[in-house]
């Protein structure tokens, strides 16, 4: 678990953990977010957890469909 504080942006958000703050910006492309991260490598390990646990919320229901095509020879 990771204590953290959020600020409201203009296009995402702010996140401060324990010292150390990153972003969180919300594209929006048609029917789709885009989830991007700005200033990670100063967040360290705490960052990370808050990363992997808000890409995995925003993580499609429905598996994406993968296509794997064979070469012709």
């Amino acid at each position: 678990m990771a204590l953290a504080r959020l600020t409201s942006l203009p296009d995402g958000y702010q996140i401060h953990v324990g010292r150390e703050t990153f972003s969180l910006i919300l594209d929006s492309r048609g029917n789709a977010v885009a989830l991007r991260f700005k200033g990670l490598g100063r967040a360290g390990k705490k960052g990370l957890l808050i990363r992997k646990l808000l890409s995995k919320q925003f993580d499609p229901v429905v598996p994406r469909l993968k296509i794997h095509l064979r070469r012709v020879r």
